[in-house]
């Protein structure tokens, strides 16, 4: 995989939350590469994701309420990552 990217603790654990609360995390499971790269495996499927694009996806699908309850610093920090990686 191509694009390697490490998150912060509080980043990975953001994004955790985030696809339980859209109710993603049916499909989308962050995971980390032996390297402590952070990538995205579909579920589904099996298919790994780079963390750009399963962010992506998951960016696709959140709705308002998937965010709202989110505080102020972990808004800035999902924020952050996503200008960080998209």
């Amino acid at each position: 995989m191509n694009d390697s990217f490490m998150m912060t603790k509080s980043e990975y654990e953001l994004i955790v939350k985030i696809a339980r609360k859209s109710k993603m995390d049916c499909w989308f499971q962050l995971e980390t590469a032996k390297d402590g790269s952070d990538y995205v495996r579909d579920a589904e499927s099996g298919k790994v994701i780079s963390l750009r694009d399963g962010l992506k996806d998951l960016v696709d699908g959140l709705t308002k309420v998937d965010i709202e309850d989110l505080t102020h610093e972990e808004m800035l920090t999902f924020l952050q990552l996503l200008g960080a990686m998209l």
